[in-house]
């Protein structure tokens, strides 16, 4: 990574275990409040009826999964709902949500760069005692192989073709958030970053499946032009250099 300026932070622990973050102390939450819980199923079926919620949370235990993971994070209900998103199967947070909740706890967003080459992001502590940069730039997203080919036919469609600078800030975000304040989201990834990570994960899966199968048209392909070709041995006629199984007995 280049560009890096980092101090590590220590947040002091009070003594009843709650953790402080600049002028506010934070308790932590308990994960799963059975109370809290069937308010959510209650809310979640009326969601459901209404037909008011994204298309990746379609069913009343996404919307639960939802609600709880951002009342862990400090979200009302609807708020959660409009924050995240299923991506593969896993639950994200989209990057304006994720940038909110980073300035909710305390911590300062600053942009020294931005263009469509390069964004450079800059978090500081709430105490504004401690800072951190991270860049990404577009030849970090063009060796990813995040950004199309000139003339191919995502061309001029993906968003790292129509909207560069927005897609460099969300990855510089999303690298200076992993590494300066990862307690801010719980461990949810951006679903701009993760998108990104499945697509270049089936990608790769296709470009190995066509692999193999152009190995293997090239083995039937040799096995055509130069054929193997089988002798069968009349059982009646043994092997010059065969030995009889009662020799190799009484050996």
């Amino acid at each position: 990574m280049e560009d890096q300026k980092s101090e590590i932070v220590r947040k002091p622990q009070s003594e009843e275990g709650q953790t402080t973050s600049g002028n506010r102390t934070i308790t932590p939450l308990i994960p799963f409040d059975l109370k809290k819980w069937k308010e959510f199923e209650q809310v979640a079926t009326k969601i459901k009826e209404s037909e008011a919620f994204p298309p990746t949370i379609d069913n009343i235990p996404k919307i639960m999964m939802a609600m709880q993971k951002g009342f862990e994070m400090g979200m009302g209900p609807m708020e959660s709902l409009d924050a995240f998103y299923y991506v593969n199967g896993r639950l994200t947070i989209f990057g304006e949500a994720g940038a909110k909740m980073i300035k909710r706890h305390g911590y300062h967003i600053q942009v020294p760069e931005r263009t469509d080459e390069r964004c450079t992001i800059r978090l500081i502590s709430p105490d504004e005692k401690y800072y951190h940069e991270q860049s990404f730039t577009i030849q970090e997203a063009r060796k990813a192989r995040l950004v199309p080919k000139p003339g191919s036919k995502n061309d001029g469609i993906s968003n790292w073709s129509r909207y560069p600078r927005d897609m460099l800030f969300w990855k510089a975000l999303a690298r200076a958030r992993k590494a300066f304040c990862p307690e801010v989201l719980s461990g949810t990834p951006f679903k701009e970053d993760l998108e990104d990570d499945l697509k270049l994960q089936t990608q790769w899966e296709k470009e190995q499946k066509q692999i193999d199968k152009e190995l293997e048209e090239k083995r039937a392909a040799k096995n055509v032009l130069n054929p193997v070709i089988i002798k069968k041995i009349s059982p009646s006629t043994p092997k010059k250099d065969a030995i009889p199984i009662q020799k190799q007995i009484q050996k």
